[in-house]
């Protein structure tokens, strides 16, 4: 029989890397568009529409509940939004690279709404109300660790 993975090792990283997403999406790529040359309007105009996936997801998050299971999601969801940064990063050097950052942060937008998905149920499937407490201030401060590390960390690194 295999022993559950401690939640020290899995709620950290899981809300660490949802907010580092979000943020990533909503606030470091209005920066981003603006840096490269774009006016308020357009910048605040791009940015917005990357936000949609997560305004959306409670109607594709009864999907998520009918295949695979909510840790394969979560797992998926990590290396793909990884692999797309990569991604925005190559594309950059291509020519008419916006096309290419709208169709990739797009649909890192999904990824990342499915991941929020994911890695909700799986918080709340995986540790009774008791352990939920009890884990709830290392989610809270993973969360807000995020932010920090997206708009300070990576606006300085770009």
């Amino acid at each position: 029989m295999m022993r559950a993975a401690s939640p020290l090792l899995w709620v950290p990283s899981g809300y660490f890397t949802m907010a580092l997403g979000y943020v990533m999406l909503t606030s470091v790529t209005a920066i981003m568009f603006k840096n490269l040359g774009m006016d308020n309007g357009k910048a605040a105009e791009y940015s917005s529409l990357l936000i949609l996936a997560y305004t959306v997801k409670p109607l594709f998050a009864p999907f998520i509940e009918m295949y695979r299971t909510k840790k394969f999601f979560v797992l998926c969801a990590q290396v793909l939004i990884g692999l797309g940064f990569a991604g925005v990063a190559l594309a950059m050097a291509l020519p008419d690279y916006m096309a290419y950052l709208m169709v990739i942060f797009f649909a890192l937008s999904f990824v990342g709404a499915t991941q929020d998905i994911a890695c909700d149920g799986v918080y709340v499937t995986s540790l009774d109300a008791r352990a939920q407490s009890l884990y709830c201030g290392i989610q809270s401060l993973s969360w807000n660790i995020g932010p920090i590390v997206a708009a300070g960390g990576m606006v300085y690194l770009s």
